[in-house]
């Protein structure tokens, strides 16, 4: 681990991923960005709260009997649920509990997240992939976090979706950080176009934008990936979408004080160009 991921004193971060649909590639978005985000030294835990489609174990090719659910309902700690996975990070997968409707388990979840802000001397970053849409346990999850990646895809749906997501989110607390996140973009220039179509109906109608993380390219190294139930940087540490997903945890290692500026881009002569913005090819198993 590197000297930064050492550092007890640095505060847990929590990063929700949302999506206004389902089948945008939330829960691959997760799961890669939290093995890149483990390769860069940091100590991740990565939390399913889909709590009714939970698969992030299945992607991690991991089995597990208990997780998030069991923690809402108090019957294990996250210590307890959660399992290590061969790649570097941890997971709290969503348990086997079925549905968490009572006021007392929505009370609850805001127990957890608040314990989640606890486990700084064990974890640098917690990502939560989050049910898609809305719903109280997301909207919970969501505004505990330091930040929420909104993930889209170019199709109208989505796009529409995530506006409206957005709006749900800010109607209830404007000072909530979310940043969208372009995934199965054909080219920098579609995601530049999305982004711009988003930007504007937000500004126009909301009097705000949320902020912009960059995209993630379609890409068959990733349906591969899932297929083979393997993180991508596995598979192909050459594809399009690696360098990507390499890029998106480098910039949110800066955006929360692990990296400069000098070191975002450093070194120069193992850049490529992703995201129409200088990226890194660095982060290794």
């Amino acid at each position: 681990m590197s000297d930064t991921g050492t550092t007890t004193a640095r505060s847990v971060r929590i990063i929700s991923i949302i999506s206004g649909k389902g089948g945008v590639g939330k829960t691959v978005v997760a799961f890669n960005l939290a093995e890149r985000l483990a390769a860069a030294g940091a100590r991740v835990l990565l939390v399913d709260a889909d709590l009714n489609c939970g698969n992030v174990h299945i992607l991690a090719n991991t089995t597990v009997t208990y997780g998030l659910h069991e923690v809402i309902r108090g019957e294990l700690s996250v210590s307890e649920a959660a399992v290590s996975s061969e790649f570097g990070f941890d997971i709290l997968a969503a348990g086997g509990g079925g549905d968490v409707w009572t006021e007392q388990d929505v009370t609850s979840v805001a127990g957890v997240m608040a314990g989640l802000r606890k486990l700084s001397t064990s974890y640098d970053f917690i990502l939560v992939d989050n049910s898609s849409g809305v719903s109280k346990i997301a909207d919970l999850i969501t505004h505990a976090s330091d930040t929420a990646l909104l993930v889209l895809i170019p199709e109208l749906t989505s796009i529409s979706d995530c506006y409206g997501l957005y709006k749900h989110l800010t109607s209830s607390d404007s000072a909530v950080d979310c940043r969208l996140l372009v995934n199965r973009a054909e080219s920098a220039d579609e995601a530049e176009y999305i982004r711009k179509k988003l930007w504007a109906v937000s500004e126009r109608f909301l009097r705000r934008t949320p902020g912009y993380l960059g995209h993630i390219s379609e890409d068959r190294a990733l349906r591969e990936s899932v297929a083979s139930q393997t993180a991508l940087a596995r598979l192909s540490t050459e594809s399009t979408a690696v360098q990507q997903v390499t890029f998106l945890a480098r910039s949110l290692l800066r955006v929360f004080g692990w990296l400069s500026e000098q070191e975002h881009n450093y070194p120069r002569n193992t850049q490529k160009t992703i995201n129409k913005t200088t990226a890194m090819a660095d982060i290794r198993e």
